[in-house]
């Protein structure tokens, strides 16, 4: 029998099909999912992910022993319970966040924590008796600290702010926020971030250019990364603190869109996490959301280093 491996992000759901051993045998993708959001959607499309997966492994889903989703807009028992029964007639299903499952491969098997910043922020740990915690996750009304949304709207408050003449204007920034959301004066900013519906996506994307004016030695830029990795270590030293980690060896890893502007992230971040966890390895994710998936239905293999690096190579071939 198989485990039906499912990455449910807000932008894309993917699924791998793996043998008992951990050896991937089918990739499927589909679009969105974020259950929270449109929980029909989300179903739909993790099923078109499995299906095509199944497919490719030359597999139906009666093969399935267990299907294991991590799953965006998934963090709370309830959604996980109403996710479960939705897909129950596909077979026996684990549902969890896709944060959890992001966990769980990141640290491959090791106590510590994962941070996630893309549009959101999170992070997730597990202790050495399996024991889990969280951090953040709270929205972009009440968290999202160090996230792109919150990046960007560090910079249109700065923007608008040095137009009420409250701070020194930066016309560096001023240029390229308006360019960047297509709009003609500081004031058309305030429609274009209140429209509905939010579109958090949109304004959380100046935040890739805001990582090249910082890589040119922008002051405020890189003020705002460097602020935004001191916040995301903050969420990893919350959940280490939890799970009474940060005097013992440990693992932390930072997933997630956000930190394609490398060390203007990670070197805050890091710095944050060493300062009250001076033993923990901080460093990208050992192995995909994938393999946490199969960690989830498999637990007592994520320690097996044959397991390990079984999904590693086995991932690679597959996946685009």
């Amino acid at each position: 029998m198989s485990v039906l491996a499912v990455d449910g992000g807000g932008t894309a759901v993917k699924a791998v099909i793996f043998s008992d051993d951990g050896t991937a045998l089918g990739y499927g993708q589909a679009g969105a999912c974020n259950f929270s959001v449109d929980p029909h959607r989300a179903v739909v499309n993790i099923k078109t992910a499995g299906g095509t997966a199944l497919d490719r492994g030359s597999m139906t889903w009666s093969d399935v022993e267990v299907i294991a989703a991590g799953v965006s807009g998934a963090g709370r028992p309830a959604q996980q319970d109403q996710l479960s029964q939705m897909l129950a007639h596909l077979g026996h299903v684990l549902v969890a966040d896709d944060g959890y499952i992001g966990m769980l491969g990141a640290l491959a098997g090791e106590p510590g924590a994962a941070v996630v910043s893309g549009t959101g922020s999170i992070a997730v740990g597990r202790g050495a008796s399996g024991c889990a915690a969280r951090a953040g996750g709270y929205g972009y009304i009440l968290g999202d600290e160090g996230s792109a949304f919150a990046m960007a709207v560090t910079a249109i408050a700065a923007v608008l702010r040095a137009e009420d003449g409250r701070q020194t204007k930066d016309e560096q920034l001023r240029a390229l926020v308006l360019e960047h959301y297509q709009v003609k004066t500081v004031d058309d900013l305030i429609p274009f971030v209140y429209q509905q519906p939010l579109d958090r996506g949109r304004i959380a994307s100046v935040a890739q250019r805001l990582a090249h004016l910082a890589a040119d030695g922008h002051e405020r830029s890189l003020a705002i990364f460097e602020a935004s990795g001191q916040q995301l270590g903050g969420l990893v030293t919350a959940v280490l603190r939890k799970l009474d980690l940060l005097g013992s060896p440990c693992r932390a890893a930072w997933l997630g869109g956000s930190f394609r502007s490398g060390s203007l992230l990670t070197r805050p971040l890091t710095e944050r996490i060493l300062s009250e966890a001076p033993r923990c390895l901080v460093g990208p994710p050992e192995l995909p959301a994938l393999a946490g998936a199969f960690f989830l239905a498999r637990p007592h293999l994520d320690r097996d280093e044959q397991v390990i690096q079984r999904l590693r190579s086995s991932l690679e071939e597959i996946s685009p």
